[in-house]
């Protein structure tokens, strides 16, 4: 069964500069409710987003869904 790439999701909001205040409001914008903390427990490993917003993230950062699993 495939994980999330919790040090993917990292690296490709460093790549973009972006906070993580940043992602979530981007998120915001897509219709996404999320909140700082959740972005911050997907990147420590701790939990894992809804399929449902593996999708938004990943065209966030302009690649692939199955690019965010493992």
């Amino acid at each position: 069964m495939a994980e999330f790439n919790h040090k993917m999701l990292l690296k490709l909001r460093e790549e973009k500069g972006w906070s993580r205040r940043e992602l979530m409001l981007k998120l915001h914008d897509l219709g996404v409710s999320i909140s700082e903390s959740s972005i911050e427990n997907w990147e420590n490993n701790v939990s894992t987003p809804d399929i449902e917003k593996i999708v938004p993230l990943a065209r966030l950062f302009g690649t692939t869904a199955e690019a965010l699993v493992k």
